[in-house]
């Protein structure tokens, strides 16, 4: 079995006493910027996804590389230092599409952090992953707690809900940066963080400080979904209450194989961008019952893998599991009347087993799946990948030499058929995969000559090849094949694990220098977590952060200013009398100040923000 977590004597990441069993754990170190500045869209009234995510720069220039802010500091909280947060700052908008009046959607929050890192040459290292609630899941304090405990650095979202005809509505949200959890295993978790609206100052940065919420579980209907969202312990009221919904996760990369010469288990590889950032132990971990393990996938939205895994015996079926990272524990999800031929997981965290004849896609809830559809394509699919630039699920018919392309991965969609072209040559077990910089499907399999990158015909039902990729010397053989984020070939055979680039000054591929995970002992199968997100902005309508802004009201966007407590548009005696009612009653909505507590701080804090209007 996995041995215990590794913790260095000088680490950032603290575990008090006791800590695995209460599941306590605190990131020290953390700055807590403010979002509100001059020169900034709006006063950074709608930077607190932004601001949210340049702690962590901060951070990481602190503990791993400089070059996200220039240096590191042993005092970001300096006035020395604001001119260059505010630049840090204004970067950070530009990369995330930050509106000073619409806010910042979690696709774009997602995409500006890894822009961001990626303009400042610390690409590759981290991925960076964002979930919203949606059917019966919804992220917790445990989740929170799992992510850190796993090295990653996380930004959590609160959502603004109006009840009305017995459903939970959205109306904005707010990002904070989570910097502990106390308590997670239990039924009142406590949630630290810092809140980047936390200064009434455009011009100074406010001393950081530390808020908290001792959360419980709301079980509801929210916009037509039933399930549990966590809200602060005594939260009431049926305006503008406050659930988590969404978080976002920055990863240190980490990969899953079979181990070396053997199948009957799994094995991570992990490494260590940060400086003092404890890691699991890199060792092999057996499937339960020493089932073969056909493939498995980082889950990115709770640390571990999805695993598939053959029949072992009458105990042990074909089956699907959830190998948790953190507790170390199995979770059968599915069981299989016969061997699977693989599994693709999408970036929306959507599985699909290929059982030879059938397709089946399943969806991951809170502690269970869901079956959401079953096909019998047309022709048998040897290999399956997916195009993240146009959401289609890409299957492979290598024996009719045809691919079947579902959009949206739609399985009951009208997929596009499409030919091979004669020039690609499939000699043994073939292969699908999809290059995220070149948005290219590539084909190729075991014994090829080459890997062909495919671009569609438009004027017939076929593909024309519009990249040749010679496979490498000494990789012939190929176990297992696809891109990384960076676009790079990573590609496993035989005689070991690489990764490919296109040399600048040739044009052909040559080894990359200095990959993550060269030299790693690995066998099967090799697949890296990815950059992902459930928020997809050609089917979701776009989701809005708000914060202190002008009090603007229109059908679309409700922009906060906090002294206009009822949120009627107008700051007037109303908002006073209300939020004196809700903080006589000792109701959470009346926590100001986001300290966790209601008491007579919040109501000066109040005063002063109804004192000085919007």
């Amino acid at each position: 079995m996995p041995s215990s977590r590794v913790l260095t004597a000088a680490t950032s990441l603290a575990l008090s006493a006791g800590a695995f069993a209460q599941c306590n754990i605190h990131r020290y170190g953390v700055p807590d910027f403010d979002q509100k500045r001059s020169g900034i869209d709006n006063n950074g009234s709608m930077y607190c996804v932004p601001t949210s995510s340049l702690n962590w720069m901060a951070y990481i220039a602190n503990h791993g590389d400089t070059s996200l802010m220039g240096h590191s500091s042993n005092n970001w909280a300096s006035n020395s230092e604001y001119n260059l947060v505010s630049f840090r700052l204004i970067e950070m908008g530009v990369a995330s599409d930050t509106s000073g009046t619409g806010g910042t959607s979690l696709g774009d929050a997602v995409e500006g952090i890894a822009d961001y890192m990626d303009d400042h040459g610390v690409n590759g290292f981290y991925v960076i992953c964002g979930w919203k609630a949606h059917d019966s899941w919804a992220p917790s304090p445990k989740s929170f707690y799992n992510h850190m405990v796993a090295g990653e650095l996380v930004n959590m979202v609160f959502g603004y809900y109006d009840l009305s005809g017995g459903e939970w509505d959205r109306d904005g949200g707010h990002c904070m940066t989570v910097v502990g959890v106390e308590n997670a295993c239990g039924n009142n978790p406590i949630v630290q963080f810092h809140n980047p609206n936390n200064s009434s100052s455009l011009n100074s940065q406010a001393a950081f400080e530390t808020g908290s919420w001792t959360c419980e579980k709301h079980n509801a209907n929210y916009e037509g979904d039933t399930r549990g969202q966590w809200q602060k312990v005594g939260s009431t009221g049926t305006t503008n209450r406050r659930f988590i919904d969404k978080m976002i996760s920055i990863i240190p990369i980490y990969g899953v194989s079979l181990p070396a010469a053997r199948t009957n288990g799994i094995q991570f590889h992990r490494i260590s961008p940060l400086t003092n950032i404890p890691l699991m132990d890199e060792e092999t971990i057996p499937s339960p019952g020493d089932a073969s393990v056909v493939t498995a996938f980082p889950w990115s939205r709770e640390p571990g893998a999805i695993v598939l895994t053959r029949r072992a015996s009458t105990d042990y079926p074909a089956r699907l599991y959830f190998y948790d990272m953190v507790d170390h524990v199995w979770t059968p999800l599915v069981s299989f009347p016969t061997d699977p031929v693989g599994m693709l997981q999408d970036r929306f965290g959507n599985f699909y087993v290929n059982l030879g004849t059938t397709i089946q896609k399943f969806v991951m809830g809170d502690g269970s799946v869901r079956l959401l559809d079953t096909i019998t394509p047309r022709y048998t699919i040897d290999s399956m990948a997916f195009n993240d630039s146009t959401d289609s699920l890409e299957m492979l018919a290598a024996a009719r030499r045809h691919t079947l392309s579902y959009p949206g991965g739609n399985l009951l969609a009208t997929p596009a058929d499409r030919a091979l072209p004669a020039a690609v040559v499939l000699d043994g077990d073939p292969f699908i995969t999809y290059n995220p910089k070149l948005r290219r499907v590539y084909v190729g399999a075991a014994a090829s000559p080459s890997i062909w990158g495919l671009d569609p015909l438009f004027t017939t039902s076929g593909w024309a090849i519009g990249d040749t990729i010679p496979v490498p010397t000494g990789f012939a053989g190929i176990l297992s094949a696809h891109f990384t984020d960076r676009g790079y070939l990573a590609l496993l055979s035989r005689g070991g694990y690489d990764e490919f680039m296109r040399s600048p000054a040739s044009g052909q591929m040559i080894p990359v220098p200095n990959p993550l995970f060269r030299g790693r002992m690995m066998n099967g199968f090799m697949n890296i977590i990815r950059n992902s997100s459930d928020f997809n902005l050609a089917t979701d309508p776009m989701i809005k952060w708000r914060n202190i802004a002008d009090p603007v009201v229109d059908e679309d966007i409700r922009i906060e200013c906090r002294a206009d407590f009822n949120f009627d548009g107008v700051v007037d005696f109303f908002d006073y009398l209300d939020f004196v009612d809700v903080f006589s009653d000792g109701d959470m909505n009346a926590d100001f100040n986001f300290d966790g507590t209601v008491d007579f701080f919040d109501y000066l804090d109040f005063v002063d923000a109804f004192s000085g209007g919007c």
